[in-house]
C-alpha cells in the first residue's frame, strides 16, 4: 500500500491575493481581454535572532514579541476574463496575448 504524500507546510497558512493587472490597456486585445493574477502567498513567521522562519502555529504565543510576520510566494497563477460581446475576434485577441493556446 502506498503512503499519502504529505503536504510541505500547514494549508491555513496559504492565501491568496489577486490583483487586477491594466497593462493590455495600450493593445488591440484591451476592449476584450482582462489579465487578472493571482499570488499563492505562505505566511510564517520569522523569528528575531537570526532563527529559521517557522510557521505561525509554533509560537508559544499568538502575539509572540519576537516574530514578525511575512508572506513569500510560493506560486502564481495568470487568468484572462474574455469579454465575447466587444468588437473583436476572442480567440485572435487570445492568441495574440498567450503563445500557450495550443
Amino acid at each position: 500500500m502506498s503512503k499519502r504524500p504529505q503536504l510541505p507546510g500547514d494549508p491555513s497558512d496559504l492565501y491568496l491575493r489577486i490583483s487586477y493587472d491594466d497593462e493590455l490597456w495600450d493593445t488591440p486585445q484591451a476592449d476584450t481581454l482582462e489579465r487578472w493574477s493571482v499570488s499563492v502567498l505562505h505566511r510564517r513567521r520569522a523569528h528575531d535572532g537570526g532563527q529559521e522562519p517557522a510557521a505561525t502555529g509554533n509560537c508559544v504565543t499568538v502575539e509572540c514579541p519576537a516574530c514578525t510576520v511575512e508572506d513569500a510566494t510560493v506560486g502564481s497563477m495568470t487568468f484572462y476574463r474574455v469579454h465575447l460581446d466587444r468588437g473583436r475576434n476572442a480567440f485572435r485577441s487570445m492568441e495574440q496575448e498567450s503563445e500557450e493556446l495550443y
